[in-house]
């Protein structure tokens, strides 16, 4: 369960680190009149990165009651 902790964790980490690079590339001067589609694009990918940061840490807070609840079973 633990290892489930530990991947879920370095899943949001990993999401995270992306939505600064997405949120920068959407703060472009000039993109939304210059390149219409690829900002339509990057706020697709934004959306859909929301999305699965949500899932993530849905499934961090399900591994972290997993243990918790193991834990009192056990008696640790």
């Amino acid at each position: 369960i633990k290892r489930k902790i530990d991947l879920a964790e370095a899943r949001l980490d990993e999401l995270n680190a992306i939505l600064p690079r997405l949120d920068a590339a959407l703060a472009t001067p000039g993109l939304y009149e210059a390149d219409v589609a690829r900002a339509v694009k990057l706020q697709k990918e934004r959306a859909a990165l929301i999305a699965a940061i949500a899932g993530a840490e849905d499934a961090l807070l399900a591994a972290m009651d997993a243990y918790e609840q193991a834990k009192t079973q056990t008696g640790v």
